[in-house]
């Protein structure tokens, strides 16, 4: 974060830069052949603290892998107080102090794994990220993916969807929107990256509706124009038959030739 011109590191930063004895953090930036300082304004790529080098997006921040909280990181502030805790049992740790129990300080936070993880919780996951070496990356090859996918498919809709139908376009659609879904899941699960699939599964479903939407009325018009011009002539209905099936007519112009 800044405050006017001067950067201040999130709490785990600092406390693994503490820990470690290091006196200032070092920014990598992007298309640079060498470290930048910490807090110029430049796309970030990784920071340094002590040994560990962290990958960041262009601003500095981590994409935190969320875990399921664990009763077993915490300890009694009570029982430190009282004494009755073994002061071997951080040595060698990073302690945080914060409060879990509800109805205190509403530091209770809704993460992808659970409702209401303590807030300190949550510091503690990233500090233990940062120490492992475990990160989510969001490639930088992710957006144009998304997008080149996307205008395939809503390409592929557009121009088939009058040729093969609704039925077999929404098929496409759906394939598609599973195949974007499962690559995701793949990508996250097996090799830590974050491809997004929201964004191709709304505007392929948004090209799916607005082109059955304009087909449909195309066909109300042709079928208003057919009745209009043939209500005159013929009975209700044979105008009607040929507005449902206009291809009848194109066929009897043919054998009337």
């Amino acid at each position: 974060m800044k405050l006017g011109d001067q950067p201040y590191p999130s709490l785990a930063a600092e406390a693994l830069r503490l820990a470690f004895g290091a006196h200032t953090y070092i920014g990598r930036a992007a298309g640079a052949n060498g470290d930048k300082s910490f807090g110029e304004k430049t796309g970030l790529t990784a920071i340094r603290i002590g040994p560990l080098t962290v990958p960041t997006d262009a601003a500095g921040r981590v994409w935190l892998h969320y875990a399921v909280p664990r009763s077993d990181r915490f300890v009694s502030a009570a029982d430190v107080l009282a004494g009755n805790i073994d002061r071997a049992v951080f040595a060698d740790h990073i302690v945080l102090v914060g409060i879990s129990a509800e109805g205190v300080i509403n530091d209770q936070q809704a993460t992808p794994i659970a409702p209401d993880v303590p807030g300190v919780e949550i510091h503690a996951q990233l500090i233990e990220q940062m120490l492992q070496g475990a990160f989510l990356i969001r490639p930088d090859w992710a957006v144009g993916a998304e997008i080149l996918f996307t205008l395939l498919i809503g390409t592929a809709l557009i121009f088939g969807l009058p040729r093969i139908g609704a039925m077999a376009s929404a098929v496409v659609g759906i394939a598609a929107m599973g195949a974007a879904a499962g690559t995701s899941w793949l990508a996250f699960r097996n090799a830590q990256l974050l491809v997004d699939p929201v964004y191709p599964i709304a505007v392929i479903a948004v090209v799916y509706l607005v082109a059955s939407l304009l087909g449909y009325l195309r066909t109300e018009a042709r079928q208003r124009e057919i009745r209009t011009a043939f209500s005159h002539y013929m009975s209700p209905h044979y105008v009607e038959e040929l507005a449902a099936h206009p291809e009848k007519l194109v066929l009897a112009a043919r054998r009337g030739l």
